[in-house]
């Protein structure tokens, strides 16, 4: 029984990623449910002390052993399922996926003073045979007022931030192996089906969309905390519409919707979830391999000047501009968002 209850507690490796869907999110939830206390936030100092390339070349759905989630430390966990529209050519996961999870979290501790906070979300499908397949969103890295998570869209490919505050964290992501760490890659996503067939031919977008449903707005009341809010989102409720820009604009690019995500239980906050559950990252120069004329239309995060972000990064920008529920919003107090970070380098 020990054996195997430690079996049961492994979320990575060849045996692990071997076993149908299913089976690996049933081990998922139970590690997750196990407790459903928030973990600490961490110092500021553990995101500065890790290498940046384990999130990209990690395999499985737990953190490598001594690795901490030291930013969007605190978060709740849903299950969720990806429902295609069935009309769009995109392959694997983009053609629906019955088995998954998403994960709710701001950046960095929200404060008592009017800062604005930093949502995000990362979405987990799980595949039969083959490593999960991951996708993240977030409104902007500069965040926003409130702590309603559900009033702006959210995209993969992230507006470039402004904050000098935010300077030294992307001074940190530039140490991983990619020049584009606004962006997170696609064509993962399409590579396998759930069922773990890979495609003939992988086909993705450009540029994901979020757009949050009525069904989401459950609370309006912007002193509720993003956790409990999420815990309120009933399960069956469609929790989001997600749109594809199938290629840059500049190029003639439309968009289209492909999906939603449908809430299978409702959010719950997670020991686990905050200390263990991980989310692998893809490297946009992946897609890029397939898709080399679509490089000059993303803001290269090494380069880092900001003339090449006003030229290089409209789409992510105008990803806001088409939400209807951003454009109904009230913009962003002042502040940055990722003060506890700042306050390290004082």
């Amino acid at each position: 029984m020990i054996h195997d209850q430690a079996k049961r507690d492994i979320f990575r490796g060849a045996e692990y990623t071997a076993l149908a869907r299913e089976c690996k999110a049933d081990r998922i939830w139970a590690k997750v449910t196990e407790s459903t206390r928030s973990a600490a936030w961490q110092e500021p100092a553990a995101f500065f002390s890790q290498g940046q390339d384990e999130v990209f070349d990690t395999e499985g759905d737990e953190l490598a052993p001594g690795r901490t989630k030291a930013i969007h430390t605190v978060g709740t966990v849903a299950k969720v399922e990806w429902v295609s529209t069935d009309d769009h050519p995109y392959t694997g996961i983009f053609r629906g996926s019955d088995t998954g999870f998403a994960r709710f979290s701001v950046g960095s501790p929200v404060q008592n003073d009017p800062l604005p906070v930093v949502p995000s979300l990362a979405v987990k499908m799980m595949r039969d045979g083959v490593d999960s397949a991951n996708i993240f969103g977030m409104h902007g890295f500069e965040g926003a007022s409130g702590m309603n998570f559900f009033k702006h869209c959210w995209s993969n490919n992230v507006p470039t931030f402004t904050s000098p505050a935010l300077a030294p964290v992307f001074a940190k992501f530039g140490e991983a192996t990619t020049s584009y760490g606004t962006a997170n890659g696609l064509s993962n996503m399409a590579r396998y089906t759930q069922d773990g067939q890979e495609e003939q031919q992988i086909v993705f977008p450009f540029e994901i969309r979020f757009e949050p449903t009525a069904e989401a707005q459950v609370s309006t009341d912007e002193g509720t905390s993003y956790l409990d809010h999420v815990a309120m989102i009933p399960s069956g409720a469609t929790l989001f519409k997600v749109y594809a820009l199938d290629a840059p604009r500049e190029l003639g690019g439309s968009e289209h919707l492909i999906g939603n995500i449908v809430m299978r239980s409702s959010g719950t906050r997670s020991t686990w979830g905050d200390k263990k559950m991980f989310f692998r990252h893809q490297r946009k120069e992946d897609d890029f391999a397939f898709r080399p004329e679509w490089e000059p239309y993303f803001f290269n995060t090494k380069a880092g000047h900001e003339a090449e972000a006003e030229e290089a990064q409209p789409a992510a920008q105008a990803a806001q501009a088409r939400c209807p529920v951003t454009q109904s919003a009230a913009p962003a107090s002042s502040g940055c968002p990722f003060a506890s970070i700042r306050n390290f380098f004082k």
